[in-house]
């Protein structure tokens, strides 16, 4: 055999005349002895990145001309918090059959994840965790809008001389000292959104999808 080579040809459909997606693997091909060289059953995991959470009721996998029951199948997906990711798995196909995974109805771009990147940002930043909480807090109630870079800025304190004039009066273990709410919500910020992150932030939710 010329070069000596075995090949698996993989495929995308975005959108096959029934208006659904598939993907298809292919029985491997090429050289006989290189063929004869892979295992006889292989695993497989197709990775849909970016993708909306479909109905997994819509989804089937066919090995052949057979198609594998649900108990079979290993579908999962990874929301705004991981990479929204669809997985589709299965086990032991033997090399000489063909894989289609189907998703009826067809799979959809997910919308911009706007919350899910800010979360990933904050998570890695080096900044109090009560700080992380209420920024994101108010990012998800904004929905990821930009709407949500107002009160980001509301949380912003450019010196802490505020804080230090009423420190001497004022209880800080109160959160809610009515008399002083300048006071509690620094104690509940504990420190200033440090610039970089801020920005960070608002790159994310000024952000087009595109």
């Amino acid at each position: 055999c010329a070069g000596k080579t075995a090949d698996t040809r993989m495929e995308l459909i975005w959108r096959d005349g029934n208006a659904s997606t598939q993907f298809v693997i292919n029985a491997a091909t090429g050289c006989s002895s290189a063929v004869d060289s892979l295992p006889s059953n292989r695993d497989w995991s197709v990775v849909f990145k970016g993708v909306a959470c479909p109905d997994f009721g819509k989804i089937r996998v066919f090995v052949g001309q057979n198609q594998l029951e649900s108990k079979a199948v290993e579908v999962l997906y990874e929301g705004e918090e991981g990479d929204l990711s669809l997985s589709v798995s299965v086990c032991n196909v033997p090399v000489g059959d063909c894989v289609r995974v189907i998703v009826d109805g067809g799979l959809c771009i997910a919308q911009d994840p706007k919350i899910g990147d800010c979360y990933r940002l904050l998570l890695q930043a080096q900044m109090p965790y009560r700080g992380k909480e209420i920024a994101f807090d108010a990012i998800r109630q904004a929905g990821g809008s930009a709407s949500a870079i107002s009160e980001l800025c509301a949380l912003e304190y450019t010196s802490e001389s505020e804080f230090e004039r009423y420190q001497q009066s004022v209880d800080l273990t109160n959160a809610h000292a009515p008399q002083h709410p300048e006071v509690a919500k620094w104690a509940q910020w504990k420190c200033t959104l440090p610039d970089s992150v801020k920005r960070a932030l608002e790159e994310i939710l000024l952000r087009s999808a595109l």
